[in-house]
């Protein structure tokens, strides 16, 4: 990638994974503003119409690259300057030139006359401009050699700056880093392993520099085995290579590993380590479902809970392991492309299901110990031997205060299955609860709600009903009064 960048600049770029540019406070700095550089400007002046422009430039350069005080040293060191018009009128249709260009963001084409103090004179068809040092690379601050060694070059640039003062005279100031980003980011690719030196340290990664851009090594991608303490383990300024894994121009994003340069620990191991054997292993860390132990550096198997034993169930892997803790395993399956390792402490010894199968079948009363509660039911531990489960259903026959973990309860064998190996059980005496019909309370004892019932009732008895076969009229539904007064009327 470095043969296809500007000299000088590029190298393969390692491990960024936020790139922030270390730059950004140089922009500040090499900004030139009309406000900062006008003033300076008027004081300094020259002899001659040439040598005046290179003082304008040269004190431009002093002022984008330095603080305030190193701005005024430079003027205190500049040449006794002349008060009178210094323009140049041949740089007045160049400089109209380079307006649109920079409107547009375009490059031109300078060449590196000299050094100067704050970075390089070009010249541009004649007509004199300065390049900060600051933007000569990517990098904040390019070597002394770097920059003498550009002098009698042609490279392409930006046009950063543009000024002219009172007198008309014209003040460029150029740069070549957002040219060499560009180059950076279409050249960098996934797979590349590049190189650069630490510049900070974190507790979750070491932040590498490579030209001029910083990124991170994350604390899983350093190596193989596990890395801890890493401020005893890396410096400041010590140089890293990484395998380049993942480049994003857009968030300014390079994603580096250290350990897919090294040999991978799993490579050969289904032949050091083969199915069936014993190997001793070193609890490492611990999940609800099982314990990942370490049997070599670099080199991690898991031993899950129902691994542990034939006949106790175990809820979590801390109720058995303690990490540091080292053990026996059989392994039982190894998996090199996949990088798994099965192991198993219940396959050290033999199998006891097909002797408790003729120990305990169907009907068979035993003593039991609550073990654990669960959602589904519970655990309980047989005549100290066995476990078994008693389904969520079958509890509530369980006598009362047998609910608890530590409690003794006696149990029936309901079934036992030898391929899954599973005991199942439930209470020894069932006490089925006997349904008793709701209490029915005479209608006087009710309360309010009956009573208005009860009114309710006797206003419909009162209610008079024309008989089935009688026949009626409307007028049969008047009062003798409305009878007569409608007779009057």
């Amino acid at each position: 990638m470095s043969e296809n960048l500007a000299e000088n600049e590029l190298a393969p770029v390692e491990g960024i994974v936020n790139v922030e540019q270390t730059e950004n406070t140089v922009d500040v700095v090499a900004e030139v503003s009309a406000q900062e550089t006008a003033p300076v400007i008027e004081e300094v002046a020259a002899t001659a119409q040439d040598d005046v422009q290179v003082a304008t430039t040269e004190v431009s350069a002093e002022v984008a690259e330095s603080s305030p005080e190193a701005t005024t040293q430079t003027v205190e060191s500049a040449e006794p300057a002349k008060r009178k018009d210094t323009h140049n009128p041949k740089y007045d249709a160049i400089y109209e030139q380079l307006k649109p260009v920079k409107e547009s963001n375009g490059t031109i084409n300078v060449h590196v006359k000299e050094r100067i103090k704050g970075g390089l004179r070009v010249v541009y068809q004649d007509m004199p401009m300065f390049l900060p040092a600051s933007h000569f690379a990517m990098k904040r601050n390019p070597t002394e050699q770097q920059l003498k060694d550009a002098i009698g070059k042609d490279f392409d640039v930006n046009i950063h700056e543009m000024q002219e003062d009172e007198t008309k005279r014209k003040t460029v100031v150029v740069s070549r880093k957002h040219i060499l980003e560009e180059k950076f980011w279409s050249s960098i690719k996934t797979g590349e392993v590049v190189e650069g030196p630490i510049t900070s340290i974190a507790s979750f990664g070491i932040f590498i520099d490579v030209y001029g851009f910083e990124g991170l090594i994350h604390i899983s991608r350093l190596a193989n085995t596990r890395t801890d303490e890493l401020q005893t383990k890396f410096q400041k300024g010590q140089l890293v290579k990484a395998l380049v894994v993942e480049v994003s121009p857009e968030r300014k994003r390079i994603g580096l590993s250290t350990k897919e340069l090294e040999d991978s620990p799993w490579k050969g191991i289904s032949e050091e380590i083969t199915a069936g054997s014993v190997i001793k292993g070193k609890v490492k860390r611990l999940t609800d479902f099982g314990a990942y132990v370490e049997v070599k550096p670099g080199v991690e198997g898991l031993c899950r809970t129902s691994e542990i034993s034939w006949t106790s169930r175990f809820k979590h892997a801390q109720d058995f392991f303690q990490v540091g803790q080292e053990i026996d395993f059989n392994v039982f399956s190894v998996n090199e492309e996949k990088r798994n390792l099965g192991l198993s402490i219940k396959r050290l010894s033999e199998n006891p299901w097909s002797s408790l199968v003729e120990k305990y079948p169907a009907e068979t009363t035993a003593n039991a110990v609550m073990k654990y509660l669960f959602d589904q039911g519970a655990i309980l531990t047989v005549n100290d031997e066995v476990d078994g489960f008693m389904p969520r259903s079958r509890m509530r026959f369980l006598p009362k205060g047998t609910i608890n973990i530590g409690a003794s309860v006696e149990v029936v064998v309901d079934n036992i299955d030898l391929e899954k190996e599973s005991l199942i059980i439930s209470p020894a005496h069932k006490e089925k609860q006997e349904f008793k019909p709701r209490d029915q309370k005479p209608r006087s004892e009710r309360g309010e709600r009956h009573d208005r019932g009860d009114r309710h009732d006797r206003q419909r008895e009162n209610v008079q009903i024309p008989a089935e076969n009688k026949n009626f009229t409307l007028q049969d539904l008047l009062s003798d009064s409305a009878k007569q007064n409608l007779l009057n009327s």
